[in-house]
């Protein structure tokens, strides 16, 4: 009986043991990834992953009316978070004044240098993050989802307003768009690896108050000149690689 007792309690501690190396094995991964131990939810994720250097590859596509693809726009890039740098190279697009850009400094103002046909140009301009970033978001789980290199990662969806407006010091009217996106999640790895934004609403929107702002039309005016203008799909894809440490 003391034999058995014994052999129970040996048994039970190799196992204690295997989940120990098991979760330390886990724990390593995300330290290396992301440089901590414990696990966190996409909130904390999605909202602190400026924080980190990355790089990423930015897919436009703009649909006719039978979701059709009629242009589409690749971009590549490299996200460095502090000094804070970003490099970025236009890798297709049909009609594109610049092809390659890099932008740095501190502050809501940054340096910005384009490469265009005539050269190099220097240039300032306000710091901008990508859709949805510093936003309030609410996320809805959808259910898992394969993605490239049948890695099967847990979609999310989320969406939030904006006042296309407020840019605009003569424009009294609010107008908010929405914008909807996709976050395609690895929970294993504490990381996301692809943001889907529908852009759709967001540029018809713009080009009302473009039109409000720069022609003194009325809402109602811009926005059935808006309705009668190409006013198609649009989705813009970020893919995301977030460096090892």
């Amino acid at each position: 009986m003391k034999k058995i007792l014994i052999l129970s309690l040996l048994g039970m501690l190799f196992l204690i043991s295997l989940m120990i190396g098991c979760r330390k094995q886990i724990s390593a991964l995300q330290e290396k990834i992301w440089g901590f131990n414990e696990s966190r939810d996409i909130d904390e994720i999605v909202s602190t992953y400026r924080e980190r250097d990355y790089s990423y590859t930015n897919i436009s596509y703009s649909y006719d009316d039978s979701d059709n693809v009629i242009n589409k726009v690749v971009m590549e890039g490299t996200y460095q978070a502090d000094p804070y740098e970003e490099h970025v190279k236009v890798i297709e697009a049909e009609d594109n004044i610049w092809d390659e850009a890099i932008y740095s400094g501190k502050g809501e103002v940054i340096n910005v240098k384009l490469h265009t046909d005539s050269g190099w140009i220097d240039a300032k301009a306000a710091k901008s993050v990508p859709y949805g970033y510093g936003e309030n978001l609410k996320f809805t789980y959808i259910g898992d989802k394969e993605l490239i290199n049948e890695m099967v990662c847990e979609l999310y969806e989320t969406e939030y307003t904006v006042n296309v407006a407020e840019q605009f010091a003569n424009l009294k009217e609010e107008l908010n768009a929405k914008i909807s996106q996709k976050y395609y999640f690895r929970k294993d790895l504490d990381t996301f690896l692809r943001i889907e934004t529908d852009l759709t609403d967001y540029r018809v929107k713009t080009a009302i108050v473009n039109d409000m702002a720069a022609n003194g039309t009325s809402l109602e005016e811009a926005t059935k000149n808006a309705e009668n203008a190409d006013s198609n799909k649009f989705i813009e894809i970020m893919e995301i690689n977030f460096d090892e440490k």
